[in-house]
């Protein structure tokens, strides 16, 4: 199957950092390709007026039309003009569209295409398939949601819509939200959810989960970019209030606009001897410290899904996500981790004061639990899933 993938979420040069950009639907595509289908993506690379001046020099490299593969995957960039705070600019999106039709059909013609992020993504897929009629499937991420509260891109992706074949969701929770937005969707669309998987390699055996638990190392660990939606001010203030705090480390991995903030708080604290900033580092180091570490806390608010949470429970961490976010349902609180409300100090500290009490069999049953949850979503298991989904329209 010839699998045309739409997408600003997806690297968009060679060695791109997983800091600046996920690779959960790159992880896909690489399966995809794996089962023999030939998987393709068209790479938007949103850019500015030079005016603006928020390029960095290997942004303004990328600010052209290229080529290149990620492990077998073929990607190829095509720049897109965008006003900052503003939609991006029609004609530049009708030109990028036919562009990428000419050059994509000379040699390729895909049986299905598959977007991920509306805009400008669904446009350019109704221009292809107003061409070749061929199916066309839409996954919607914390964004889009936000994008379709706005009364007129409702409006345009309404007219669009008629497309869509199948919709999926990066979590229950933005089905529920598309859902009432659309008052149910009365044209019965077909949905399933798309969740991220983690490398299998990346699980731990039970006899080092063992060994890890007899070990109590008595650290909490968070890993994420520091911007305000990650309430890692939450967590600080949470772990200053843990009953046994000072037998007990937090490390912050992650660096971002929020980082001297979080430091003050910590230094007002005076808990600077317990925190440790750990900056941004390389996913090897992070996982390290996870396989050695007691809890992961990220409590963040709007949270599409969150690899992490997946990484942290693979690595034998007693993991606490958000509730009523992405990773509400695959953490069921009690059985395999632990939920709190996003912004809520108070039920932070209660759960960190629980867990830290829990006896060695207790925590035991919790992280055993974790490790058989993300041994069931693995990125081999989790694309042959999605795939599934795409192949059933033929």
């Amino acid at each position: 199957m010839n699998i045309l993938i739409i997408t600003s979420l997806y690297p968009g040069y060679e060695d791109q950092p997983r800091s600046e950009v996920p690779y959960a639907i790159h992880n896909f595509a690489k399966e995809w390709n794996k089962k023999g289908n030939n998987v393709k993506v068209i790479r938007l690379w949103t850019y500015y007026p030079s005016v603006f001046g928020f390029n960095s020099e290997i942004v303004k490299k990328s600010n052209s039309e290229g080529h290149f593969t990620i492990e077998g995957v073929d990607v190829y960039r095509y720049p897109i003009l965008r006003i900052p705070k503003y939609k991006y600019v029609t004609r530049k999106i009708k030109t990028v569209s036919n562009k990428i039709f000419n050059d994509i059909t000379s040699s390729y013609i895909p049986d299905v295409i598959v977007c991920h992020i509306l805009d400008p993504a669904i446009i350019i897929a109704n221009n292809i398939v107003s061409k070749i009629k061929i199916p066309t499937v839409v996954v919607l991420h914390n964004s889009d949601i936000d994008y379709l509260k706005k009364r007129r891109n409702f409006k345009k992706y309404n007219n669009l819509k008629g497309i869509i074949n199948k919709i999926g969701f990066r979590s229950e929770r933005i089905k529920k939200e598309y859902l009432a937005l659309f008052n149910g969707d009365s044209e019965n669309k077909e949905f399933f959810i798309v969740q991220s998987g983690i490398n299998s390699n990346d699980i731990i055996s039970k006899d080092i989960l063992r060994e890890k638990l007899i070990h109590n190392s008595r650290t909490i660990v968070v890993a994420c970019n520091l911007i305000k939606l990650k309430n890692v001010d939450t967590v600080i203030y949470a772990f200053s209030k843990l009953k046994m705090r000072e037998n007990y480390k937090l490390f912050i991995f992650g660096d971002g606009i929020e980082r001297k903030e979080l430091e003050k708080i910590v230094n007002d604290l005076k808990i600077e001897h317990l925190v440790y900033f750990m900056g941004e580092q390389p996913r090897n180091i992070v996982l390290k410290y996870m396989e050695q570490a007691d809890i992961f806390a990220m409590v963040s608010s709007p949270e599409t899904f969150g690899l992490v949470y997946l990484e942290a429970m693979a690595k034998g961490c007693i993991t606490i996500g958000s509730k009523g976010e992405g990773i509400d349902g695959i953490i069921v609180d009690g059985f395999n981790g632990f939920l709190s409300q996003p912004k809520s100090v108070d039920m932070l500290v209660e759960i960190f004061n629980k867990i830290t009490s829990m006896d060695y069999k207790m925590r035991l049953k919790v992280v055993i639990n974790a490790r058989e949850t993300v041994s069931n979503m693995t990125e081999e298991v989790i694309a042959e899933k999605y795939l599934s989904e795409v192949s059933e329209l033929f």
